[in-house]
């Protein structure tokens, strides 16, 4: 069966910026990789779903695994993290509910929010991606699944059931999972 997915490409300097909407490309990270070597480049897959608490980041530079977090609060009780470390993670937990983490984390390796977030001036340009399969999985999505299955919390398949009402700043409210004790999850703050 196709898949049939609409992307938004943007360019500012010599970076290019691919809005994954989907969330099917780049929250996959042998894909991640694999672009990465083909193309001779850094590449850098990222992504939050605040209310189970997911967020993900995967930087490759030519070819090579250079950082990858990987974090579901109400399915896992501990996130996986491999290679560097960014300095912007003690201010900027990658676990932030609004994905602010991992936000400072790209601007981190060199990327620009604003610009992953708004676009640029000329609106960049969509394409079309139709691809007869989901690229397949390797070694870095395994070591992602045999963490989750290590690191799985009981109750986790019930997750969906778990969800809170949180208000946010302005008055407006929000979703956020809880964890399967019905107890709300709360970023993680590293220690020196």
């Amino acid at each position: 069966m196709p898949h049939d997915d609409v992307f938004n490409v943007t360019f500012e300097g010599e970076r290019c910026y691919v809005l994954d909407k989907a969330m099917v490309i780049f929250s996959l990270p042998d894909t991640v990789v694999a672009l990465s070597r083909q193309l001779s480049c850094e590449v850098v897959g990222a992504g939050a779903e605040t209310v189970s608490g997911s967020f993900w980041l995967t930087a490759a530079r030519n070819g090579r695994l250079a950082l990858l977090h990987y974090d579901q609060k109400v399915s896992i009780a501990e996130p996986l993290h491999l290679g560097m470390r960014l300095p912007c993670e003690q201010a900027h937990p990658s676990d932030h509910p609004d994905g602010n983490g991992i936000l400072a984390a790209i601007a981190t390796l060199g990327f620009s929010v604003p610009v992953l977030m708004q676009g640029t001036p000329d609106g960049g340009r969509r394409w079309r991606w139709a691809a007869r399969r989901i690229p397949e999985s390797g070694a870095v999505q395994k070591r992602i699944d045999e963490h989750r299955e290590r690191y799985t919390r009981p109750g986790a398949d019930e997750r969906l059931e778990n969800v809170t009402v949180v208000r946010r700043e302005g008055g407006s409210y929000d979703m956020r999972g809880c964890l399967p004790d019905g107890s709300p999850w709360q970023p993680e703050r590293p220690t020196a």
